[in-house]
């Protein structure tokens, strides 16, 4: 019939291929699973890495090792954040200096222009307006921008100079603590009650000296306060030993002195015919006493 399909006579159809296990090339077969290796018995040990190699170590040893490498990661991490909050802190001063320095510059050239329009009397501006309203309107415009832009940048220079002022003080407010605090190691006898009298003290020693308020507060520290206590007391010192009253030099021991008469050479032997010529009895008796009468 017209409508049914051709099929294919059974001589023509393709024999069924059984495949033999054994006729398999070998690297088709499926690979035997390998003997399971024996496991070892728990020896203690277990492996680590350090320094790019691997060690069999004691497994506490190795728990140590990965504490211990834990606490040096965050130890690392905390002083990295701590230097890049220092840092921030920096780039944030450093931006705030630059903002100041940038608006001092811009408001000297900003007054040097006003200072320019200022020189302009009322007659100056009434002739430039009739002859050149126009120009003269541009003027004023920009003058006026000038006032304002003034006015912005001495708010700038004035909140700068107020946080710098503010952070000062307290940084020097830190400062009285950390000295305070350290004052006892320093100063021999320091009291608390007797604190404000000492500092007081010690702060016009160093004004005497000239030391200006200014340099104290920029450099008040506990380092600071031993140096002005020691100099005081050194001080102090040289000044006791030059009022002292200077004891008498020692007065030297006077020995009595053989008198001589006459022109005998003392130590001289005599004898009584020489005592005789010379008719010397108090030399004679003198000698008679030294034993040196013959």
């Amino acid at each position: 019939m017209d409508g049914e399909q051709p099929t294919i006579p059974d001589e023509q159809a393709q024999p069924a291929i059984v495949e033999n296990e054994d006729d398999k090339p070998r690297d088709l077969q499926q690979p035997e699973a390998p003997e399971r290796e024996q496991e070892t018995e728990d020896d203690g040990l277990d492996e680590l890495e350090f320094g790019f190699k691997k060690y069999r170590v004691p497994k506490e040893l190795k728990s140590d090792v990965e504490e211990w490498r834990k606490a040096t990661t965050q130890k690392e991490q905390t002083v990295a954040e701590q230097r890049k909050a220092l840092e921030a802190d920096r780039l944030k001063q450093a931006a705030a200096s630059d903002a100041e320095l940038e608006a001092r510059a811009e408001l000297k050239g900003v007054k040097a222009q006003l200072e320019q329009y200022s020189k302009l009397t009322p007659q100056d501006w009434q002739y430039h307006s009739q002859n050149d309203p126009l120009g003269t309107q541009q003027a004023q415009l920009q003058w006026m921008a000038l006032k304002d832009r003034a006015a912005q940048l001495e708010g700038v220079v004035t909140n700068a100079a107020s946080e710098r002022a503010g952070a000062a003080q307290q940084d020097l407010a830190k400062r009285v603590q950390e000295t305070l605090a350290a004052a006892p190691k320093i100063i021999p006898g320091w009291k608390a009650e007797t604190a404000d009298t000492t500092i007081k003290e010690l702060v016009e020693f160093a004004q005497s000296e000239g030391v200006s308020d200014q340099v104290l507060q920029d450099n008040w520290s506990p380092q600071f306060l031993k140096l002005l206590h020691r100099a005081r007391i050194g001080t102090l010192t040289i000044e006791k030993q030059a009022t002292a009253a200077p004891k008498p030099p020692p007065q030297p021991t006077l020995v009595p002195l053989e008198k001589v008469t006459g022109k005998s050479t003392p130590g001289a032997s005599k004898t009584l015919n020489d005592v005789a010529k010379t008719g010397d009895m108090e030399s004679y008796v003198a000698l008679r006493k030294a034993g040196r009468v013959r």
